[in-house]
């Protein structure tokens, strides 16, 4: 795995290729930003401040123990691994009295193959964290009180692009980066502030 920050989307980048598991469904995206906003159960800006764990994970179910109990007495894994996420977050946009603690909401991201250079990887995070970019996050929580990736749309970031004004200031627009390529989150392409403005809409109709 690239080492290279931006962190998050590099993850989901190689991450969302896998079939992970937990509270995402990422091969049935929300067909609309619309039902995006809907089914998510937190929405907001911020970034990656840094990687708490990553470990295997056994679900949230009551036979978790069990699994990892019976998974010392098999060659054939009954986990998944789980990467923990630190968000620091600069603006809510739906759910903010669901959290419990502002500063301390964790993302968590499942695959079922450990974070390649993990030490590496959280190294740099710390090194450079100017290097991490801004993102606008659509989570569900889980039972624990941290939060999923609502599908492969749930990670867009912000990305400065040239305007095509002669003299003109480059444009802050919401991308969406997949397979190593970027797209259009369902196909708005407007600014961050109007696509941030068209969640807040959404948010406020339901």
């Amino acid at each position: 795995m690239k080492t290279r920050l931006p962190v998050l989307f590099m993850m989901l980048s190689t991450l969302v290729s896998y079939q992970v598991h937990a509270t995402v469904e990422w091969n049935s995206p929300p067909e609309s930003l619309e039902k995006l906003v809907e089914t998510s159960d937190l929405i907001v800006v911020g970034k990656v401040k840094e990687i708490l764990d990553n470990s295997i994970f056994y679900g949230y179910q009551d036979s978790a123990e069990e699994l990892a109990r019976l998974d010392k007495q098999t060659p054939i894994p009954l986990g998944i691994y789980k990467t923990d996420f630190l968000l620091k977050v600069s603006q809510f946009i739906k759910g903010r009295y669901i959290v419990e603690d502002r500063k301390k909401i964790v993302l968590r991201i499942t695959s079922p193959n450990k974070l390649a250079r993990f030490k590496s990887i959280k190294n740099k995070m710390k090194e450079k964290p100017g290097k991490i970019h801004k993102q606008v996050f659509f989570l569900r929580k889980n039972p624990d009180n941290t939060y999923s990736i609502n599908s492969i749309m749930g990670a867009m970031y912000f990305k400065n692009t040239p305007n095509k004004a002669p003299a003109g200031n480059p444009t802050e627009r919401i991308i969406v980066k997949f397979n190593g390529k970027e797209y259009i989150p369902y196909g708005i392409d407007v600014d961050a502030e109007e696509f941030l403005g068209a969640i807040q809409y959404f948010v406020e109709s339901n």
